[in-house]
């Protein structure tokens, strides 16, 4: 496979698993319980972190760390606001 195959199927990749980090602002989300939260923002943290390790363009690995990051810092926030429940 030539350098652009592998660059337009990164892309692709990236733009698709992308879509799957959306923040699932949904009432099934909001609604479920504090450990379904939990592990889903632990969850999209871990996709996050695959993400930037498949990341090709320097600045998207920069974008998906920081959002693995911001997951894992509401994941601690969930988990603090249930610990006190």
């Amino acid at each position: 496979m030539g350098k652009d195959a592998r660059s337009a199927d990164g892309n692709h990749r990236e733009n698709e698993l992308h879509e799957a980090l959306r923040l699932p602002i949904s009432g099934e989300f909001l609604g479920s319980n504090g450990q379904e939260r939990l592990k889903k923002c632990r969850q999209l943290a871990a996709e996050a972190a695959a993400l930037a390790d498949n990341a090709i363009n320097p600045e998207t690995r920069k974008s998906y760390l920081d959002l693995e990051r911001q997951w894992r810092e509401l994941a601690n926030e969930v988990e603090q606001v249930e610990g006190a429940n």
